[in-house]
């Protein structure tokens, strides 16, 4: 081989690992913490997957979603639902999951898990939307 083949299969190596050491940095970086609005933020979100043993159905694999929400409102909120669209590269959404919070009081946190289909893929980031009684939030 020619010195300037072997140039170019090492550059093409180079270009491949750095891509996916990028995106594994991005992977990584994405979602387990972070502000959903300036009353709430999150931390320990994770898409965890598993097997369970129901006796009615046998062996059947199960996915959870969980984390933590945190207020961080100066006021207890009642009547929180938050809910977590799981979103792709493309930015499209690939799932969703709500958490209904029927109190939360200033600067407490909430854990939650929510079962979901294990058809689902795992997100590369979270958009949030946050629905709450009006009647608490201060003016």
């Amino acid at each position: 081989m020619n010195n300037k083949f072997q140039f170019l299969i090492r550059l093409w190596i180079c270009c491949v690992l750095a891509g996916v050491i990028a995106l594994s940095w991005v992977r990584i970086g994405h979602a387990s913490s972070g502000w959903i609005d300036e009353n709430y933020s999150f931390e320990g979100l994770e898409l965890k997957g598993g097997t369970v043993v129901s006796p009615q159905y046998g062996r059947a694999r199960a996915c959870v979603l969980t984390g933590k929400i945190i207020s961080t409102a100066i006021s207890e909120r009642k009547n929180v639902t938050i809910t977590f669209y799981a979103i792709n590269v493309f930015d499209e959404v690939l799932w969703e999951s709500s958490v209904h919070i029927n109190s939360l009081p200033a600067f407490a946190s909430y854990e939650f898990s929510n079962k979901i289909s294990c058809q689902e893929k795992e997100p590369y980031k979270w958009r949030f939307k946050v629905d709450e009684e009006q009647e608490n939030i201060p003016q």
